[in-house]
């Protein structure tokens, strides 16, 4: 599987604003690192949590349907890789003669909650036959809590606040290389998609 961002999101859950005043910082000289600081630590706590924040588009490609354990054991569900899904736009499969083809919107509903997304197929039907070995399925989908950051979730927001606060009064530490505060993993914990 591979998930590539098509359309970041237009703003961030944490303001540069907000995070100056947790700080105490007046000056302006650093903002664009403080700004850069936010965005990663909100990527990191995406990552964490398999989870879109703020409303971006992604392209989503899998070799096959049962790829990674997302098709359930009755073959009738796929999980997506992010949630929470807004809309699907398209889900394209790849022939073995290399020509692609839309499958049908009216084919599979989405079913979703605050956590993850499934295509699932209508009765009696079953998920179109991938004819490429390699990413013959592409599915592109928006997704996040919303495009607003009072649509994220606290606990999530304040996880992006004190992981930035953390990784800005640390400054030789990168976001995805450091440990995460304990603050921030017990917020998380609640969010994270449970392993199998």
């Amino acid at each position: 599987m591979s998930l590539e961002l098509a359309e970041p999101p237009a703003l961030e859950p944490v303001t540069l604003a907000g995070m100056k005043a947790r700080l105490r910082f007046t000056h302006t000289d650093q903002d664009d690192r403080i700004q850069a600081v936010i965005s990663a630590s909100r990527r990191r706590v995406e990552a964490e949590c398999g989870l879109a924040l703020i409303e971006q588009r992604w392209i989503e490609r899998h070799d096959s349907w049962h790829e990674g354990g997302r098709l359930s054991a009755f073959g009738t569900r796929f999980r997506l890789g992010l949630g929470p899904v807004i809309e699907v736009e398209s889900v394209s499969i790849t022939a073995a003669d290399g020509t692609s083809e839309i499958w049908a919107a009216s084919a599979y509903e989405l079913v979703r909650d605050v956590r993850s997304a499934w295509l699932v197929t209508r009765p009696a039907g079953s998920f179109p036959t991938i004819g490429s070995p390699a990413n013959g399925l592409e599915i592109r989908y928006r997704a996040g809590f919303g495009v607003e950051a009072s649509a994220v979730p606290p606990d999530l927001c304040e996880a992006v606040a004190g992981l930035a606060e953390h990784l800005l009064l640390t400054p030789s530490r990168e976001p995805e290389g450091v440990a995460l505060p304990s603050p921030v993993s017990l917020l998380l914990a609640p969010w994270r998609r449970a392993g199998l």
